[in-house]
């Protein structure tokens, strides 16, 4: 599962789960600074013991200068099938 946050900010952030609910135990969650579409923010990736199918996921993030509005852009078309 991947996706990307508008933060306003391009500095290392911070992430740490904060609800798994129905999805497989959390094998990796890896969060870096980036850019998309011309949007600074945090990109992140999280990976499962198992395929994904749950009810929910929450991720808590911090990244120094960060500044709403905080849109989420749902990455996983880039992933291969």
């Amino acid at each position: 599962m991947e996706f990307f946050i508008t933060t306003g900010a391009f500095e290392p952030p911070l992430a740490c789960l904060a609800d798994n609910d129905g999805f497989p135990q959390v094998h990796q969650l890896y969060a870096r600074q980036a850019q998309y579409h011309g949007l600074s923010g945090i990109h992140i990736t999280v990976t499962f013991d198992a395929p994904a199918a749950g009810v929910g996921l929450a991720v808590n993030v911090y990244q120094t200068g960060m500044v709403g509005p905080y849109d989420v852009h749902n990455l996983a078309w880039m992933q291969a099938p």
